[in-house]
């Protein structure tokens, strides 16, 4: 069994327990919940942690003040709470990513996505 989140943003504002993967927080509440995940049986699951790139702001010198660094820490720490061990993680840095699960094998593979500086640049490929 393979589970996925594309979260947006690290927290939401107004606490809540609804199924949702917009904010990371609920996110990792979330998957528990939707995946059945008991508590005895943490110890089975494989955290992929793929993310957090700083996608708007290259001369930014604190990644951690941008909304993919506030979604790393507030990942990580929602994983640590649960008990969680991540078993392969690549994120932060400049670059998106793109992560390709095959759920029949629960294989995966991530791809980096290039930054473009400037829509100048984007339109002259």
């Amino acid at each position: 069994m393979c589970g996925l989140a594309h979260c947006l943003l690290p927290e939401n504002p107004e606490k809540s327990f609804a199924i949702s993967g917009r904010y990371v927080d609920q996110a990792v509440a979330s998957l528990f919940a939707l995946m059945k995940i008991e508590k005895e049986n943490v110890n089975e699951i494989e955290v992929v942690f793929v993310g957090g790139g700083n996608m708007t702001n290259p001369n930014a010198q604190d990644n951690s003040k941008l909304i993919g660094g506030q979604n790393l820490q507030v990942a990580e720490r929602g994983l640590k709470e649960k008990g969680m061990t991540i078993m392969f993680m690549e994120n932060g840095g400049c670059q998106g990513r793109k992560i390709i699960i095959d759920s029949s094998t629960c294989s995966f593979r991530v791809e980096v996505i290039p930054r473009l500086d400037s829509k100048k640049e984007k339109y002259n490929e």
